[in-house]
């Protein structure tokens, strides 16, 4: 079908839908790990709709946004483009180019309030922060991403996110906050079980996060248990030393004091 639907929109001058079989060919080209080929054929997506002519002749307009506006709807796509370019600079590792294309997907995507692109860019700006070790930033872009799912109402990657959620408290060793996260992840992946291999992609990952922050948790409260124990002897122990001490030194003016009764004694005899 994509094969066929470039020359037929060429022919039919349907720009826009021409820019959507360039995307859909980037896409399958990224997944082959063809990445020259899936960049030439983004950039050509790119010059169509930056260019606003390719507003003119839309054919069934709500393919690419609710309103009847042209220039939403050529947004809408450009925003797209960007956000699934992403992932050949993620994969490429040209992280640079990663996040300007980020930032640059959620200009247009905020313009146009496009709540599902919104949601999949900051998802993708949280990871990049994550990667970077900037856990805070990661946490506050992961809930961004969650606040426009659920505007959006595309909660395909709800699970995932939540499951990213869970990663940044686990690396701030905020195990109840992770613990609880991980929970929601599951619970909503399995209640949407209409995608099964999404399902258990995601399941089996966060089932695995599960288990480690379970492991680490009970190790945590082991290594609590024993500081306690320790802290705990060695007080006594200090308590016990001073007291022996303290009883040693009444024991040593006890002695004195009979020695000086009895030396008194001795003189008055």
């Amino acid at each position: 079908f994509i094969a066929k639907e470039i020359p037929l929109t060429k022919k039919l001058k349907l720009k826009l839908w021409e820019a959507d079989g360039l995307d859909l060919f980037a896409m399958n080209y990224a997944k082959d790990r063809k990445y020259v080929e899936s960049l030439k054929a983004y950039n050509q997506a790119l010059e169509i709709v930056q260019d606003k002519m390719s507003e003119q002749n839309i054919w069934h307009m709500s393919k690419f946004t609710n309103s009847n506006s042209p220039n939403l709807a050529r947004l809408s796509m450009y925003a797209t483009i960007l956000s699934d370019m992403t992932s050949v600079f993620f994969e490429t590792e040209n992280h640079e180019k990663e996040l300007s294309t980020v930032h640059q997907t959620i200009k247009i995507a905020a313009s146009i309030n496009d709540f599902t692109i919104l949601s999949l860019a900051y998802n993708n700006l949280g990871d990049i922060y994550f990667k970077k070790n900037k856990i805070d930033s990661a946490l506050i872009f992961f809930k961004k991403s969650l606040v426009f799912i659920e505007k959006s109402g595309y909660r395909k990657n709800k699970s995932g996110t939540l499951g990213y959620i869970g990663d940044v408290y686990m690396r701030k060793k905020m195990y109840d906050s992770a613990k609880q996260n991980y929970v929601k992840g599951l619970s909503y992946a399995k209640e949407k079980n209409d995608s099964a291999g999404f399902v258990q992609d995601i399941g089996i990952a966060e089932q695995l996060r599960f288990e480690k922050l379970e492991k680490e948790s009970v190790q945590a409260k082991t290594r609590l248990r024993t500081y306690a124990f320790l802290t705990g002897l060695g007080i006594f122990l200090l308590v016990a030393s001073l007291l022996y001490r303290n009883n040693r030194q009444k024991q040593k003016a006890n002695t004195l004091l009979e020695n000086t009764l009895s030396d008194l004694k001795s003189t008055q005899t």
